[in-house]
């Protein structure tokens, strides 16, 4: 249920309070006070299942306006009270329509509404063995979460952990208009820091540096011609450390260039972090590609500059 039909309802409500305060005059009677407090007992039901936000203020102070009716018998009175209940009510909504800082999305609504949707058309959920019980109570309280934190970043990141889960290339996650301004710096909190180096394991199941920055043959994330829609370069520019550009000098001074085997990272043995990379980019179909992809995650793990040990 969005804002705007909440808003509708509380204002029907209003409506049909002056309407019937005559009536309520002519036939008194102890039951009406439960019309008058309807208004208040939905909007706390509501409530319960949506999360707070201050620019919908007016969503909870006009059912109790209209409970204000019960401490007066005339119907003049009655019907000024649901008529500044109808006034708060719309100042509310030119409120949310207008104000450019109103945001509130509804993101455990949009798990709902996704779950729900996959549980009923997903064709592969008996071959990928999926328990849609166990997803649905692991994924639905840490979605409740984002949601009441309005935490776009928690959200995206669960959005590609939930993705993961069915080992299916063609399920995935896009931000889309919900990400949109946001994006940049979603990827760059969400996939680690930028070292100037990505890490590759060899058939001989070791880990050498590719991509080394500074290096020749090495992919350049400035390199307009390759970066593609995704702008990753955006990223770079706009959210890498002041030192960062200085530090990735030190990697040739260092020895490290495409093709350097590298041995622990940040004092850890590459493997050991494995288990640690919560969700991907991008979803692989099988273990095998993402046997493949770990390493390359692992070089944006560990602290503000990670130590690097060479064989």
């Amino acid at each position: 249920m969005d804002d705007i039909t909440l808003l509708l309802l509380e204002m029907a409500f209003a409506v049909f309070l002056i309407i019937i305060a005559g009536l309520i005059k002519k036939y008194p009677s102890n039951k009406w006070r439960y019309i008058y407090i309807a208004p208040l007992v939905f909007t706390l039901i509501v409530m319960s299942f949506i999360t707070w936000d201050i620019g919908m203020i007016g969503l909870y102070i006009a059912p109790v306006i209209m409970a204000c009716s019960l401490f007066s018998e005339k119907v003049k009175i009655r019907r000024l009270i649901s008529a500044g209940a109808i006034v708060v009510i719309l100042v509310t909504w030119v409120n949310i329509s207008i104000n450019p800082n109103y945001h509130r999305l509804d993101l455990s609504g949009d798990f709902e509404e996704v779950f729900s949707s996959m549980k009923k058309h997903y064709v592969l959920a008996d071959e990928k063995g999926i328990n849609w019980d166990e997803l649905y109570k692991e994924y639905k309280p840490k979605f409740k979460e984002a949601d009441k934190n309005q935490d776009l970043t928690m959200n995206y990141q669960l959005w590609q952990q939930y993705a993961q889960e069915f080992y299916d290339g063609h399920v995935g996650y896009i931000p889309g208009k919900l990400g949109e301004g946001h994006m940049y710096q979603i990827m760059c909190e969400s996939y680690g820091n930028d070292y100037g180096l990505s890490l590759v394991r060899l058939s001989t199941g070791e880990y050498a540096a590719v991509n080394v920055e500074g290096c020749g043959m090495s992919y350049s994330i400035n390199d307009k011609d390759d970066i593609g829609e995704a702008e990753f370069s955006m990223v770079k520019n706009n959210f890498k450390p002041g030192n960062a550009d200085a530090d990735r000098l030190t990697l040739v001074n260092a020895g490290i260039k495409n093709g350097t085997i590298i041995t622990k990272w940040d004092g850890k043995a590459i493997d050991e972090y494995f288990s640690d990379i919560p969700f991907y980019y991008f979803q692989v179909p099988v273990k095998e590609n993402e046997e493949f992809y770990q390493p390359m995650y692992v070089a944006g793990m560990g602290g503000v500059w990670a130590e690097i040990q060479l064989r």
